[in-house]
């Protein structure tokens, strides 16, 4: 599960970071976990025309709109998935028979007591 809190929180937060800062009304959509990025590229305007923003990055923060909603989305199954599927765990615990034990004890003919024996 902490490996899909990473997945997910990482990518996230850039996303969050990116909403917060960005001018794109597009990259508003990014305040939305998992589905944002996908979101974000479905509704991107075109670019190099005039009035629209050039193409020079355009290509890379497609990349990376698709990078960010994989990871986001793996994150959340494996979230998921550890929820469908626990971890489980065997625990063997050995018994000790005696830790503490009071016996009578004998120590010659005419000599009784007790013994204590301890085991830890």
């Amino acid at each position: 599960m902490r490996g899909g809190i990473l997945a997910l929180g990482v990518p996230y937060a850039a996303s969050v970071v990116v909403a917060a800062t960005s001018d794109r009304s597009e990259d508003k959509h990014l305040y939305i976990p998992v589905a944002g990025p996908w979101m974000d590229l479905a509704n991107r305007s075109g670019c190099g025309n005039p009035g629209q923003p050039s193409c020079d990055k355009e290509t890379a923060y497609k990349v990376l709109l698709i990078g960010n909603g994989i990871l986001q989305g793996v994150g959340a199954l494996e979230i998921l998935g550890s929820f469908l599927f626990p971890e489980t765990r065997t625990v063997s615990v050995t018994k000790n028979q005696h830790r503490f034990l009071v016996t009578p004890y004998y120590a010659g003919r005419n000599d009784f007591g007790l013994a204590a024996f301890a085991r830890f």
